[in-house]
């Protein structure tokens, strides 16, 4: 009522804000002055209406009234949807149903939505029925809760535009594709997280170490626990011949039906925060059996982020190798560098500036030890010197010929300036 009867402007955002602005047009619109008045609700709950004055008997007339027709039209089936109005200011439709406010986040999920699903359909390689069974609300409130930098890293490791061997080479940063751990040619983002390489094994058992002391330190159910990290552990080294059979998953609180709907979705896509919605459930049965106050939300929720961290450490330990160990192709730059500069050494001063003579002044052996970044940045240094002193040098060449010929003129005939 006091929205209504107010005049103060009203955020469109607002619940029923199409009704406010409609009575607030409708009763500026009145010959006569409205006066409110405020009528306590609910007084009906008591066992006596004799007492009440006449509107609030008005006020429980009508509210009956209004439940009477609601309950009909949930009878008859009747599904009500926002209603228009004539004295309205201005109203949004989508797919043909008008709205009676303007929520941005559920009208861009509206839009949005298929959209986002059908890309991450693509990414994950999974089915249609599979982006159905993730728990989307848990992942969004999971990622809103991260820091900025974590964010744009889970988004771009998720997407697979990340700098991994593949995405390097196409984007021209480095002419090969190969990991930095082991001898795999083709390093793409799955290989970040299944490196067969000891070192990368070492890091995932830590990660999943750390993660299994996080699950037993929140009450997580014990064959719910064992299921999963027996599966990434299958996920990491698959052996046809030891498989990790699921009939001898326990069915209890839907166990086996949350793993088998993770096995179709994929175990890749849980390490990047994807669970079924069948896992809050199980938990939160689990937690209720042990009479606690946690939830499978909550659970699930934090669960995700700590996935997340799981690819971070692989990820991490990645790129700690790659900087600080000598892989193949580090080793195929660093000759590829030192020809160059022997080769630059050999040509010496020649078509080299008086000024820029200093660039080999220090021994050949002393150049070589320079690191990678350094051999390159004396590379390019030298090699525009030369381009400097050609250019230079045929710019000058004309004019200083010009000169001598001029000179040898006037020397045998006597012509040339007084």
């Amino acid at each position: 009522m006091i929205a209504a009867s107010e005049d103060w402007p009203l955020s469109p955002a607002r619940p029923d804000y199409d009704l406010l602005t409609d009575i607030r047009a409708k009763v500026r619109g009145l010959p006569i002055k409205i006066h409110w008045k405020w009528i306590k609700g609910h007084q009906d709950d008591g066992p006596s209406h004799a007492s009440f004055d006449e509107w609030a008997q008005a006020n429980i007339y009508m509210d009956s009234m209004a439940k009477a027709y609601w309950n009909y039209l949930n009878d008859t089936g009747h599904c009500p949807s926002p209603q228009r109005f004539e004295d309205k200011n201005w109203s949004i439709s989508f797919q043909d149903k008008k709205l009676s406010r303007v929520d941005k986040k559920p009208l861009y999920d509206a839009i949005m939505e298929p959209t986002s699903k059908s890309y991450w359909q693509r990414r994950g390689n999974m089915s249609a029925s599979n982006i159905s069974t993730i728990d989307w609300e848990l992942i969004g409130k999971a990622f809103t809760n991260l820091t900025t930098a974590k964010k744009r890293r889970i988004t771009k490791h998720t997407s697979r535009h990340f700098g991994c061997g593949k995405m390097m080479q196409i984007w021209k940063f480095q002419d090969h594709a190969e990991c930095p751990r082991c001898p795999e040619q083709d390093e793409d983002p799955p290989h970040i997280l299944n490196c067969p390489a000891p070192s990368a094994t070492l890091r995932w058992e830590k990660a999943l170490t750390v993660l299994e002391v996080w699950m037993t330190a929140h009450h997580t159910m014990p064959e719910l626990m064992t299921a999963l990290l027996r599966c990434l552990h299958k996920w990491k080294h698959p052996n046809p011949s030891r498989r990790f059979a699921r009939a001898a998953i326990i069915t209890r609180y839907g166990l086996r039906a949350a793993i088998l709907d993770k096995d179709d979705i994929g175990w890749y896509n849980f390490l990047m925060g994807r669970p079924s919605v069948r896992w809050r459930d199980v938990q939160h049965r689990y937690y209720e059996w042990l009479q606690r106050r946690n939830t499978g939300k909550a659970w699930l929720q934090a669960l995700i982020k700590k996935v997340w961290e799981v690819s971070w450490d692989m990820w991490d330990h990645r790129n700690e190798v790659r900087t600080t160990t000598i892989t193949p192709a580090t080793m195929r730059e660093t000759e590829n560098l030192n020809e160059q500069i022997i080769e630059q050494f050999e040509e010496g001063e020649a078509g080299l500036g008086q000024k820029d003579h200093h660039f080999l002044d220090k021994p050949l052996a002393h150049v070589l030890g320079y690191d990678l970044d350094h051999k390159s940045q004396w590379l390019e240094s030298i090699a525009l010197a030369r381009i400097w002193f050609v250019n230079r040098h045929e710019v000058e060449s004309p004019s200083i010929r010009h000169q001598r010929e001029f000179m040898a003129s006037w020397l045998s005939d006597g012509t040339g300036p007084p």
